[in-house]
């Protein structure tokens, strides 16, 4: 069992496996039957809602902060005609107010892989800030959730789940439509040349101004400043993101009453990329080449005196272009890297691509990942990682070309990656083999998941006691391209 959790992985598959063999009949008798025949402990009512209580399955009383442990409790909403279409089923949760969320992304990749092999392929489904794999039974739609630190399985009833997908669909064509990016291209460059000067009110109302949009009451989004257009084909905004108390008081790092200004555009899937590649176009023509580019979200960085300018595409369906203060933000990361445990930085790599003449230049600081210290530390870096290079690559090409990394032990190099906008190529080598095993991937999303439990894979069979006692090697090419970072919690 892991350090960092302390997880009854038997347990929760036996509740998916009765759960999903149950005859539901989604009315309030099937509470008193779920009891009985799932040996379920117990079940409570309160005021509000009947809440069916599994049983406990912590292996340690109390857990200490920041330790994934394994929950039980379902809820359920009954209606006034005693049935219902959902049901909750919390699985594991961490310990305390804890932001560390790897041990929950660990249990949800176990769980998933197990699932997987009994079920098959799951039904793909990705919410904001939610990790979602369904399958469909005959008298059940059952989900496995990981949301921030926790993990939990969703039950809902076959007539709910065709409701959803209905509202789902056309929630789905009505973001297809979403393919003009005109504006956004037009607004750029009003964002580029404002000078921002002391962060203000009214720093940001000539912004506005000179973009014509009229700016939202601030009380809606906390203080934020917003302003924008949305139609059928169009939903792009302008916010200006207020600096947060915790930073401003007391103002030890130099930001003003506004922290960042974020142009922000929805698309389709389909448009995005070509929308980011005419954004990227022009931010060269404007900035010159980028001094640094990496993941996740594919980050294009200028970063000049003054402001720090970022271009990124968030999830697969926004673009993001963001001016932040360069020197307050860089203080601050430094500040944090140096006295949080908790920290971690927010690249998972970095490459420069060297361009020559460009008024603008990098961060002159660089902080480390904190060491890798389990293993379900090192699945989460690959998973990371993996993914990034991925989806991210293409977009970025061709000031970022190619990154080839290997984790080895000592003296025989055990797993080698070849990422490119074009190319995926995973070489592995086990003990007792004479020769590498060598897979390549077609470039798409839908490859990281592979590709990364092959690694994980690989590198298990290395027989070695610990992840500390593996090597990285990393570099990008071809030259003058330099590989700044690659976050595995290794120095390389």
């Amino acid at each position: 069992m892991d350090e960092a959790l302390q997880f009854d992985i038997s347990g929760a598959i036996a509740v998916a496996l009765a759960v999903t063999q149950f005859d539901w009949s989604w009315t309030a008798c099937d509470l008193d039957r779920a009891v009985t025949q799932m040996d379920w402990s117990r079940a409570e009512r309160d005021r509000l809602r009947p809440v069916l209580i599994i049983r406990d399955t912590r292996t340690i009383d109390p857990a200490p902060q920041g330790v994934l442990v394994s929950r039980s409790g379902a809820r359920i909403d009954v209606d006034e005609d005693g049935c219902f279409d959902n049901i909750l089923i919390d699985v594991a949760d961490t310990v305390g107010d804890h932001d560390d969320y790897r041990g929950a992304v660990t249990v949800f990749d176990r769980l998933l892989t197990h699932f997987e092999s009994a079920w098959g392929d799951p039904l793909d489904g990705t919410d904001i800030e939610m990790i979602r794999a369904r399958w469909i039974f005959p008298q059940v739609v059952f989900s496995l959730e990981h949301r921030f630190h926790s993990v939990f399985f969703r039950l809902t009833s076959p007539a709910a789940y065709e409701t959803e997908s209905a509202a789902h669909r056309a929630y789905e064509e009505r973001k297809a439509l979403r393919t003009d990016y005109s504006k956004f291209l037009e607004v750029l460059p009003h964002v580029i040349h404002t000078q921002f000067g002391t962060w203000s009110r009214a720093d940001i109302d000539r912004l506005l101004s000179a973009v014509g949009w009229a700016n939202e009451d601030d009380s809606v989004s906390g203080g934020d400043i917003t302003a924008g257009l949305d139609s059928d084909t169009m939903a792009i905004s302008i916010r200006a993101s207020r600096t947060e108390e915790y930073v401003a008081e007391p103002p030890r790092w130099g930001f003003g009453e506004f922290r960042r200004i974020s142009l922000l555009q929805y698309l389709s899937e389909k448009t995005t990329p070509a929308a980011y590649a005419a954004a990227l176009r022009a931010c060269v023509e404007l900035l010159g080449p980028p001094p640094r580019v990496g993941g996740p979200y594919a980050c294009a960085i200028w970063r000049g005196p003054e402001v720090t300018i970022t271009l990124s595409r968030i999830g697969l369906t926004r673009l993001d272009f963001t001016v932040t203060a360069s020197e307050p933000e860089e203080e601050y990361e430094h500040w944090c890297a140096e006295w949080s445990e908790r920290w971690r930085p927010e690249d998972c790599w970095l490459v420069a691509p060297n361009a020559e003449g460009t008024r603008f230049s990098t961060s002159p600081w660089g902080h480390w990942e904190p060491a890798v210290e389990s293993w379900a530390e090192l699945d989460d870096y690959i998973d990371n990682l993996v993914s990034s290079l991925v989806l991210d690559l293409p977009l970025l090409h061709p000031y970022a070309t190619e990154i080839v990394w290997a984790l080895s032990v000592p003296g025989e190099r055990s797993v080698q990656c070849w990422f490119s906008a074009t190319d995926i190529r995973v070489g592995t080598w086990r003990p007792g083999q004479s020769d590498w095993t060598l897979t390549s991937y077609p470039v798409d999303g839908k490859s990281s998941r592979r590709i990364a439990k092959e690694i994980k894979a690989a590198v298990r069979n290395l027989n070695v006691a610990a992840p500390e006692d593996l090597q990285l090697h990393a570099a990008s090419r071809p030259e003058p391209q330099r590989l700044s970072s690659i976050r595995l919690g290794f120095v390389h």
